[in-house]
């Protein structure tokens, strides 16, 4: 498998249109300027039944697990501190909430999506749906665990479905 790294813009991708089956964005996507136009592409380049999962920072992480993980970096003492403040800091203060992502979603197309949350991290793994699908917008799930147009071929939360 090759991997292609590309430098662009999150809400203009440089790819045409259903490329990908799946999208992967791992800290990075509290430094998008356009968040919901970010998400819009995300799920313009995924095929039909494709996946994206977005694994960042929470804006309501604890020194405490900031320096957990840390600790398992294997870094010197300077680099440890320096990036506690960091993480802790100036990255947490521009992560997005799990009430944002909440607000995002359902002005895309994904028809369902699931947002876990770890100690470090928001978790927001969304579902592009299937080609019968219809591509509305996904629901709000209440609380917000999960939300899900239903729809054919849209997973079942915590169904452990891999597009």
């Amino acid at each position: 498998m090759g991997v292609d790294f590309r430098l662009g813009n999150a809400s203009a991708m440089p790819f045409p249109d259903a490329t990908f089956d799946f999208v992967f964005c791992c800290a990075a996507f509290k430094n998008f300027a356009d968040p919901l136009g970010a998400l819009r592409e995300m799920h313009r380049v995924l095929t039909p039944g494709g996946r994206a999962l977005v694994v960042d920072l929470r804006p309501d992480v604890t020194k405490d697990a900031v320096a957990e993980d840390v600790e398992r970096m294997g870094l010197g003492r300077l680099d440890r501190v320096m990036t506690r403040f960091i993480l802790h800091t100036m990255l947490a203060r521009r992560a997005h909430t799990r009430a944002e992502f909440e607000q995002f979603l359902p002005q895309t197309r994904f028809v369902s999506f699931t947002i876990e949350q770890t100690p470090l991290a928001l978790e927001v793994d969304m579902f592009a749906g299937g080609a019968g699908s219809g591509g509305a917008p996904a629901r709000d799930g209440g609380a917000g665990a999960t939300a899900s147009r239903g729809g054919a071929g849209a997973p079942k939360p915590g169904s452990g479905s891999e597009a």
